[in-house]
Order: C-alpha cells, then sequence, then structure tokens
C-alpha cells in the first residue's frame, strides 16, 4: 500500500463514516433512553410539556442489557497445553481486563449491528498484546470483493478526547491498515499529511467485528433498530396515560348559566383589579384582570351558592386509565415478542416458579443468547488468533468457554451433576456445569479436591503405623 492507494482508501473510509454518523447517533440515543420526545400538537404549554418529558421510558435499554448480560467468557481452550491456555488467558484476556470490557463490545453489536476489537503488539511487553474494544462509531472495515466476510482494509478515525458522546467530533487522526503496512494521517487545516508509515506487524486487518446478525453479502444488522416504532408507540401512549391522569382522572365539576366577573351596576362593564396606586392589573398577556365573585370552595361541611335564575351544576364522570394500561401492557409485551426478551423481564408479574418454568419462561431468550454465542465465539478464534501473532507465537486454533447464563434451579443441576458421576462421568467436566463456575474456579477445585485427598491418605497412613505400633508381640518373653 502505497501513499496513493492509501488516501484514496482514506477518502473512502472518511465518506463511509460520515455516512453512518447519523444512524449511529439515532441509535444510541434510543440505547440510552435520550431519543425523542412523543409526538404532541404545536404549541403546547409549559405543564403538558413536562408531561411530555417524563414519558419517555428506556424500553430498548433494558432490551439491550437484557441478553448482553447472559454473556460472560470465562476460558479459552486449544490444541495446546492447560498450562498454555492458562498462560494465554492471563496475558491476554486478564491483562487487557476484558472481564468487564467485553461487554462494551457486546452492547455495540446489539446496538449497532457490530461491536470491534482492536488487537496490536505491545512494545512494552511482548507476551502481553494489547486487546481492546473499539468504537465502530470510528471504524469502517472494507471486505474483499470476492470475499464479503474477509477484511481486505480498515481505516480507524478519531478526533479530540473527552467530548461527550453527542458532541460532533471531526475526525483529526486517521489510520488506514490493510495486511501488508499502516499509514497514519493527521489532519493540518484542511490537509491530511502522512506523519507514518511502516510494515504491519500482523500481516492481518488488526481489527475483529463482533455482529449478532449478518447476512450473505456481509451486511450487519441492529438488533434494535426494528424495534424502535415499537418504543415511539409505547412513548405516545404513556403520553396519552399522563394527560389524562393530570386532568381527566377525577371528576369535573361544571357550572352553566352563572357569571362570576363582577360588573358596574349602571354600565355593565366588568370591573378591574387594582394595585395600591390605581392602575389596572395586568395578567401574563398582557390582559387586564377582572374582579371575580367566588361561590365557596367545595367542602364536607361547606356551601356552594350561585346566583342567577339559569345556573345549572353537575359533573362530568372520571376517566378509566386502566384502559391506557392496558394499551401499555399490550405494547410492551409486542415488543418483548419482537425482541426475544421474556414479558416477564419488562412487566413482572411472575412468581415462585419452579425451575421447569423458568426454563421454559426463559426458552426464547435462551435461544438469542446461544445464537448469539455461537457468532461471538467465531469472532474471538479471531481476535485469539491475532493476539497470538502480536505476542510472536504462529497462529492457534483455540475457542472460547462461555459462562452458563441461563437461570436454572441449582439444586435440579446438582443433582444431575452428582447422577452424571455417578456413571463415570469426569468430574472436571461436571464442576464446569455448576452456575457461576470458570475455567479458573474449576482448576481451583480440582486442585483443592487432590490435596484433600492426599491429607486423607497421609492421615490413613499415620493412623496404620499408630496400630501396627500398638499391636501386641505374639511372644511376650522374647523367645
Amino acid at each position: 500500500m502505497d501513499e496513493a492507494v492509501a488516501r484514496e482508501r482514506l477518502e473512502v473510509g472518511l465518506a463511509a463514516l460520515l455516512q453512518q454518523a447519523p444512524e449511529w447517533l439515532e441509535l444510541e440515543k434510543y440505547h440510552r433512553g435520550e431519543h425523542d420526545l412523543p409526538f404532541s400538537p404545536r404549541g403546547i404549554g409549559t405543564e403538558y410539556a413536562d408531561l411530555r418529558e417524563i414519558s419517555k421510558a428506556p424500553w430498548l435499554r433494558l432490551v439491550t442489557k437484557t441478553p448482553v448480560q447472559r454473556l460472560r467468557v470465562d476460558g479459552i481452550r486449544s490444541s495446546r497445553s492447560a498450562n498454555a491456555d492458562e498462560a494465554r488467558w492471563a496475558n491476554v484476556w486478564k491483562a487487557n481486563g476484558l472481564d468487564s470490557r467485553q461487554r462494551i463490545v457486546y452492547t455495540d453489536a446489539v446496538v449497532h449491528g457490530r461491536g470491534v476489537f482492536g488487537v496490536w503488539p505491545n512494545v512494552k511487553d511482548r507476551t502481553k498484546p494489547i486487546v481492546r474494544p473499539e468504537s465502530p462509531r470510528g471504524i469502517f472495515i472494507s471486505p474483499k470483493e470476492d470475499d464479503p466476510f474477509e477484511s481486505d482494509w480498515a481505516i480507524k478515525a478519531f478526533g479530540a478526547p473527552g467530548l461527550k458522546w453527542f458532541e460532533a467530533n471531526p475526525a483529526t487522526t486517521a489510520i488506514i491498515y490493510d495486511e501488508s503496512r499502516f499509514v497514519r494521517f493527521q489532519r493540518i487545516g484542511d490537509e491530511w499529511v502522512v506523519t507514518k508509515s511502516a510494515v504491519n506487524p500482523l500481516r492481518r486487518v488488526p481489527f475483529v467485528e463482533f455482529s449478532p446478525s449478518v447476512d450473505a453479502e456481509g451486511r450487519h444488522e441492529s438488533m434494535i433498530k426494528p424495534l424502535i416504532p415499537a418504543q415511539k408507540a409505547i412513548d405516545v401512549v404513556r403520553f396519552d396515560l399522563l394527560l389524562a391522569a393530570q386532568f381527566a382522572a377525577y371528576r369535573q365539576r361544571i357550572v352553566t348559566g352563572y357569571d362570576p366577573v363582577i360588573r358596574d351596576p349602571e354600565t355593565g362593564e366588568p370591573m378591574w383589579q387594582t394595585d395600591s396606586q390605581g392602575n389596572v392589573r395586568l395578567d401574563s398577556q398582557g390582559q387586564p384582570i377582572p374582579l371575580v365573585s367566588s361561590p365557596g370552595r367545595p367542602g364536607v361541611d361547606r356551601l356552594m351558592v350561585f346566583p342567577g335564575a339559569d345556573t345549572n351544576v353537575f359533573d362530568l364522570p372520571e376517566s378509566n386509565l386502566s384502559n391506557y394500561v392496558t394499551v401499555v401492557n399490550n405494547l410492551v409485551q409486542h415488543l418483548a415478542a419482537v425482541s426475544q426478551v421474556p414479558p416477564q423481564y419488562l412487566l413482572g408479574g411472575l412468581a415462585n416458579l419452579s425451575g421447569e418454568a423458568l426454563a421454559a419462561a426463559e426458552s426464547t431468550l435462551a435461544a438469542l443468547v446461544a445464537d448469539m454465542q455461537l457468532s461471538f465465539g467465531a469472532s474471538f478464534e479471531q481476535v485469539m488468533n491475532l493476539a497470538g501473532i502480536a505476542a510472536g507465537d504462529d497462529e492457534m486454533p483455540s475457542e472460547v468457554i462461555w459462562g452458563d447464563g441461563q437461570a436454572r434451579s441449582f439444586s435440579q443441576t446438582v443433582d444431575g451433576i452428582q447422577k452424571l458421576i455417578s456413571i463415570g462421568f469426569p468430574v472436571e467436566a461436571g464442576l464446569e456445569m455448576l452456575p457461576g463456575a470458570t475455567l479458573e474456579k474449576v482448576r481451583r477445585w480440582m486442585t483443592m479436591m487432590d490435596n484433600e485427598q492426599k491429607r486423607v491418605v497421609e492421615i490413613a497412613k499415620e493412623q496404620s503405623m499408630v496400630t501396627t505400633e500398638d499391636e501386641p508381640d505374639d511372644d511376650p518373653d522374647g523367645d
């Protein structure tokens, strides 16, 4: 890749990032619960505007977090020895804090259709390569012409640090990568200047995409984008519910044929309120404020009197808010069905369920998580291969071991494991099935079991020696 090719790719990559920026911002807003307000007529008052503001509910954030919280990598396994796997786990996974950072990539994958991990050699310690999440906002990966699932080249563009996520941040630095070289550009004024060009030590594009849904042409699809209309509908009905609760949830008193304005007995014109200096008082609209007679305030021991022969007093019934609540619940259930999130996660209502009933209620979520693990697991294999190359090793096929995030009955799980072990199933494999078990925990448990067995053997030997010493000789006289 010479400078001319790098500049051509720079132009293409920056244009692609600029094109995807509006959609990225919209999806991020909905994920964070900071999306647009529900529809309302123009010119609404402050009181209506406040209700409109609080009518938003971050349902899509919960939809995103529900499967992501079930995704957790607990270890890696390769064709090498267990000690080699432990060393790679410590130098790659633990050294880069991926226990917590892995969820950044999962969240981006669900929200934006793709998350990105970047891999690069560590000049300070070659054995511990740099593996970190990258924002898909600033990464564009161009696929090969004959294979949309293989990366041809990529651009990483970023601007000034410290800006908020919703603020525009024009790129000031851009790096172009392909399998042979990387070229770093710096924007000075309106011109991009090459500041560095060197050989790519990985011999690969250093980015790996994580996508829960990709088609045959390599296009990624956001999981929350199809849910945005449902989120908008919920917000609109919630706004209607709050309006009804504020203005129509109680009986409305109606009085007809009664004029509370005090009028001049001679002219019949309204009489106006005045201040201490005799000036007519004006309201917020600049109109004079009339004098008004009050019939009294309602109360148990109070009497309200309305003058006038044609005065009628009646009331209107309150609105039934349960109709609004029913519509909201139906919309949320629709959202749950489309997103494969169990309705009880969004609405509640389930209690004291057996293990079988709980597993059945979460079957759709379990299927979604299993599908995501399959897709993300293949991406993690590429990440670990790149990490091995960055550490100076050859490519090594490896797989990640996913933690069990499915809700299960602990007692039933333990009972099943005991039955398996009783018919010859490996103990270590059985321990891996325990909820919350990780490879590190299983290895520690196996070590503890070995130590306890050794201790039992030693105690048995000591007791055997004591018993032998206490036994009397057959010939006490020594003959």
